[in-house]
Parts: structure tokens; sequence; C-alpha cells
């Protein structure tokens, strides 16, 4: 009998997106559906097809960390962003200063 792995279905559902949940669902179900077929003696599963288990747990291993490296890389980006604008400003300061300095001369 083969256990059907909750946490690792739960990890996929996390990792599903409008762009991919098609396909999650499909390896989601196909993981289901060879963990009940090998579990009720299916007669062409009586040998566990782990096939479509490791396809799982390899999307959710390499999903997983490529998500949190969008999610720094867009981190990263927002506060170059904030510091260009911060730059743009005190360059605008000194301007100012440097023209109020040429008026008091």
């Amino acid at each position: 009998m083969v256990i059907l792995d909750r946490t690792l279905i739960t990890e996929a559902g996390k990792l599903t997106t409008a762009a991919n949940v098609h396909q999650m669902k499909m390896r989601i179900f196909l993981y289901e559906e060879a963990v009940q077929l090998h579990n009720t003696g299916h007669p062409r599963h009586r040998i566990y097809h782990q096939h479509y288990e490791d396809l799982l747990r390899q999307y959710v291993a390499t999903a997983g960390p490529a998500r949190l490296m969008r999610e720094e890389a867009r981190q990263v980006s927002i506060v170059a962003q904030e510091t260009r604008e911060h730059s743009e400003r005190l360059k605008g300061e000194m301007r100012d200063l440097k023209d109020a300095f040429d008026i008091l001369k």
C-alpha cells in the first residue's frame, strides 16, 4: 500500500498559478490516480508507478526556489527604483542649492 503524500499535494497547490493551473492539476491528478489504482489492486498497477510522484516532487523542488528568487528579484528592483528616484531628487536639490549659492556671489 502506498500512502498519498498530502504535504506534497499542498506544496504543489501553493505553486499553482493562473499560468500553470492546467499543468499542475494534471500532475496532481496523475499522482493521486497512480496511488489510488495501486492501492485498489488494479491489474496494470500492481507495481506502483512512482514516475508521476517523482515528476510532482521534482517540480515542487525546483519551482519553489525559483518562485522565491523571482520574488527577491522583484524586491531588489523596487529598491533600485526607489534609490534612483531618491538620487534624482537629491540631484535636483543640489542644483537648487548651487543656483542659490551662485545668486549669493
